[in-house]
């Protein structure tokens, strides 16, 4: 299946960020929804800013930065941005009602080949597609912030994900130059977040404890593992 057609719902601290990665680094046509015209203006105006840095760092052209903003479209409807999505990418907040909610409008406007996605960093993937008709092609998406920065892309399987959908997550993040890594169980926290919050629970043990200062513990894991 390619892939010309993103639909990014949520234009706050993720979304607007993976709707500029697609815009700009993979050349897709992105649709980027919010429910109000002050959270688009915003998430437009942060994607302005962070075109016009590069522009200023010459990695960007003028020109090309232009041509990036005209391939964003901001909408409030949700038919307008799913309607004729390829690929799907819920950026909303972390709620699962909010995320089952939003769905099921994907399920009734997104066309049957649309591949549907959540980049929840915690949520069950699997829960989110039980609100679905087509769980198989229902996955998480997980970049990491910044968007425009971070190079990994998390693919985390519900119970019912196909490989077709894996697949065609996986193309489109290496068309957007970003590294994969395949969460194969729908496990809390997948696979960054379930290794990172043990340790941070462990440094702030170690704090508590008077065993080292929140700058040495710092330095320690900057210097120690990098």
């Amino acid at each position: 299946m390619e892939i010309r057609k993103v639909a990014v719902i949520g234009a706050g601290l993720m979304g607007h960020g993976i709707a500029q990665v697609a815009a700009q680094v993979a050349g897709y046509e992105v649709h980027l929804k919010d429910i109000k015209q002050e959270f688009l203006d915003k998430g437009m105006d942060r994607i302005k800013w962070s075109l016009g840095k590069l522009v200023e760092k010459e990695k960007l052209t003028q020109k090309d930065a232009d041509a990036v903003m005209e391939r964003i479209h901001p909408t409030l409807d949700m038919k307008t941005a799913v309607g004729e999505a390829d690929i799907v990418i819920e950026a909303a907040p972390e709620k699962l009602q909010l995320k089952q909610t939003l769905f099921e409008a994907f399920d009734e406007f997104a066309p049957d080949h649309a591949v549907l996605t959540s980049n929840t960093s915690s949520i069950s993937i699997t829960e989110i597609a039980k609100t679905t008709k087509q769980p198989d092609k229902v996955a998480g998406m997980y970049f990491f912030n910044p968007p425009q920065l971070m190079k990994l892309v998390e693919i985390v399987r519900g119970e019912k994900t196909s490989d077709v959908t894996v697949e065609v997550i996986t193309i489109v993040s290496q068309k957007m130059r970003r590294e994969t890594v395949l969460c194969h169980r729908d496990r809390l926290g997948f696979i960054v977040n379930h290794i990172l919050v043990p340790a941070l629970l462990d440094a702030i043990r170690l704090v508590g404890e008077g065993v080292a200062s929140l700058e040495d513990i710092d330095k320690a894991i900057r210097l120690g593992l990098n």
